[in-house]
């Protein structure tokens, strides 16, 4: 089975935003080998953590994902678990655990499907998912530019809407999936233009810390 990190840096509150990010096991290895893994991976992502995370944004990339998202608020979260007969719903002091554990099967539930496609084995994601915290919304909005930003940052791609495993296509009105939850960021710019803009922007170096 993966070994997921459950403990430390991911203390996951409801209402709260995260940038939640991580890679294969090692680093020259391949989290998407080809179209259908994106979109499986995306698949088992609607199964287990839309029901706990609005997502503002993700990125998925060869070797490693970014996701920024919003937990839930707990009456959604509670009814979830009821509906999966979860043992200790309603009890808040249990919603990280709970979270946590989704995360955990979702990586698991991948992994699996991942390795038994390709003749595999052993852990395919690094052990410790990191979860930091966005408590700023200059920084939540940068967070944003830096996951669209993504495929360019890696050598992929030269125009972001040449990138299809991101939620840019659906910020910039070049598709219309479910998954990303877009009114909030897109609250804080004035058109789609102004938030095109604000992406293409050349990058900055505040999200150092979020090298993987």
């Amino acid at each position: 089975l993966e070994k997921i990190y459950t403990g430390g840096k991911m203390n996951f509150e409801c209402e709260k935003v995260f940038h939640i990010y991580s890679r294969t096991n090692t680093k020259d290895e391949l989290l998407f080998r080809e179209k259908d893994n994106y979109l499986f991976f995306l698949k088992r992502y609607r199964t287990f953590l839309t029901p706990v995370f609005q997502t503002l944004c993700y990125c998925l990339i060869p070797n490693h994902y970014h996701l920024l998202i919003k937990v839930k608020n707990k009456e959604h979260i509670f009814k979830y678990q009821k509906s999966k007969n979860y043992k200790y719903a309603n009890n808040e002091l249990k919603i990280n655990n709970f979270i946590q554990q989704q995360v955990a099967n979702f990586h698991i539930s991948y992994a699996k499907a991942f390795n038994k496609k390709y003749n595999r084995r052993g852990s395919l994601f690094q052990s410790k998912p990191k979860a930091k915290e966005i408590t700023d919304l200059n920084f939540l909005l940068r967070s944003s530019r830096y996951i669209h930003r993504n495929p360019i940052k890696h050598g992929l791609i030269k125009q972001l809407e040449n990138w299809e495993y991101s939620s840019y296509l659906d910020y910039a009105e070049l598709r219309n999936d479910t998954i990303p939850e877009k009114e909030f960021v897109l609250s804080h710019f004035s058109s789609v233009q102004d938030f095109i803009n604000f992406t293409n922007m050349d990058p900055d170096n505040y999200c150092d810390e979020f090298e993987i």
